[in-house]
């Protein structure tokens, strides 16, 4: 996987670090997509809602929560949007978590650079690394800070 020399204790720690910004990377993408859907879902609820009343079809709270809670239909629309809801409230949790373990690998690899590059022959490849890491994965070894 990687091109250039490092024990495999390093190349480990590598491939680690990646497959956990490609981790976070889908989690990010997922919990966009669903993030878009639920959105959608709320503004269909408000419309549908905001045209019935504008329809003059109610004249008290009581009719309408009657009608509500009469069809099926509105009672399913709205569980799905309310799902929708906690679906993406986990999602955000998951990829933050995901986010803290990928940067908390990531500071320790910056952190631990003098052991895992002992010798002054392998100080030259830790760069070539770093430059390696940044250019293909976008992954900065160089900054605790993103």
């Amino acid at each position: 996987m990687i091109d250039f020399e490092s024990d495999e204790t390093l190349q480990y720690i590598l491939a680690s670090v990646i497959k956990r910004k490609e981790t976070v990377n889908k989690l990010k993408a997922k919990e966009k997509k669903w993030k878009v859907l639920f959105l959608a879902s709320v503004t269909a609820v408000i419309s549908y809602f905001f045209f019935i009343f504008q329809s003059g079809f109610f004249t008290t709270f009581s009719e309408f929560f009657s009608f509500l809670l009469g069809n099926m239909g509105h009672l399913m629309f709205l569980l799905l949007t309310v799902s929708l809801y906690f679906y993406t409230v986990q999602l955000q949790k998951k990829s933050e978590k995901a986010e803290k373990t990928f940067q908390d690998l990531r500071c320790e690899i910056i952190k631990r650079s003098k052991e895992l590059w002992a010798t002054p022959e392998t100080w030259e490849h830790r760069k070539e690394t770093f430059r390696w890491m940044q250019s293909t994965y976008g992954i900065n070894l160089y900054h605790e800070n993103k």
